[in-house]
């Protein structure tokens, strides 16, 4: 139960990363927005962007997983 706490923090911490970028970003940008964006596109965003996180970081896993175990049966 610990290491599942662990990880939500970590992806509440990705999220939270991703919406002060987006939001940084589009401050950066003035051209067609004086007010910075909406809030549910950044949040949005930020989302998209933890899930794509989430899915490569378990690809990566699945990846050493598997290598580690070819490598212990030869």
């Amino acid at each position: 139960m610990k290491q599942t706490y662990k990880k939500g923090g970590r992806y509440f911490l990705v999220f939270v990363l991703f919406f002060l970028i987006m939001g940084g970003i589009s401050r950066l940008n003035l051209a067609n927005d004086p007010e910075g964006g909406n809030l549910l596109v950044h949040s949005v965003g930020a989302l998209i962007g933890t899930g794509l996180y989430v899915i490569a970081e378990r690809f990566i896993r699945m990846l050493r997983k598997k290598r580690g175990k070819s490598e212990n049966g030869i």
